[in-house]
């Protein structure tokens, strides 16, 4: 799964926004509290259009009436296209706290709604017509088969609580590792598949589905959107997930991180970065998120 806050939440003032990169970067954290009001965070990606280094490079870029000609290139293989979204919110009250003598140790909470959507299987061609507006001549009344389309949305709350501590420090080598227990609270899902959705487009502002299976489904919760919030969240049902995460550290210079506090002559300085070479490894998003299906056909 995707990421978000990439470049950041490997970064030791993260805070709580690495616990679900990592929940080992919680410890021996600059922080000693840290406290996360609100954020949002996004994640894009597919195999189809490209954007221009030029166009990152040049914030003015965005301003041309003709961006998409200037700037957006597509890729034409042959191959299937698909789509990847996520959107993460974290809200009040996520926060992390570290403690101990030397901050050895460090619990955290962490409250976030996520929403997952999926396409995958859509055939070059239509893939072309759709972001073309249907203007590609060549490929009226062609047919096309877009074998194994489907699409999957999710959207869904986390409850985490962290705990995590260093587990060997001998000066140059240090290791650290921290797990999450997670109440999951599915909230919506739908979903749409067909192994031969066949579409053919006569014209620029028509389109038609021929001979084609389809199978889909969709939850509970979107019958209960007009009735309000209460009745929404009265059709949730609870899961619950793990993460767990370890970090390596080599500390060459450690000694000059040191210095005497309280009678401990080798007292580290909590605000500096002590490693030359960190290495991670994580397990995340391990676990059963359950969500009240209505109908499905």
């Amino acid at each position: 799964m995707a990421q978000n806050n990439l470049g950041f939440h490997t970064d030791n003032y993260s805070g709580v926004y690495a616990l679900n990169f990592n929940p080992a970067e919680i410890v021996d954290n600059r922080y000693k509290f840290h406290l996360n009001i609100f954020s949002l965070s996004s994640t894009f990606s597919n195999n189809y259009i490209g954007i221009s280094r030029k166009a990152i490079f040049d914030p003015n870029s965005f301003s041309d009436p003709n961006f998409n000609d200037n700037y957006l290139k597509e890729r034409l293989n042959g191959e299937d296209k698909s789509v990847y979204i996520n959107v993460e919110i974290g809200y009040l009250p996520s926060f992390l706290f570290t403690f101990g003598k030397k901050k050895e140790r460090a619990i955290a909470f962490n409250m976030r709604t996520r929403l997952n959507v999926n396409v995958n299987g859509v055939a070059e061609a239509t893939a072309r017509q759709s972001y073309n507006e249907q203007s590609i001549v060549e490929l009226y009344n062609v047919g096309i088969s877009n074998k194994n389309f489907s699409l999957q949305a999710g959207v869904w709350n986390e409850y985490g609580i962290t705990y995590g501590q260093e587990v060997f420090n001998n000066g140059k080598h240090f290791i650290k590792v921290a797990g999450t227990l997670k109440l999951t609270q599915g909230l919506g899902s739908a979903y749409m598949y067909s192994d031969n959705m066949n579409v053919v487009f006569p014209s620029d502002s028509t389109l038609d589905i021929n001979d084609s299976d389809f199978k889909f489904g969709y939850s509970e919760v979107f019958s209960n959107i007009p009735n309000g919030y209460n009745d929404v969240m009265s059709n949730t049902r609870f899961g619950f997930g793990t993460d767990f995460g370890m970090v390596y550290e080599f500390r060459k210079n450690i000694d000059k991180y040191k210095y005497e506090m309280d009678g401990d002559p080798e007292y580290l300085d909590p605000r500096k970065n002590k490693y030359l070479v960190k290495a991670g490894f994580s397990v995340t998003d391990c676990g059963i998120n359950e969500i009240n299906e209505r109908v499905a056909v």
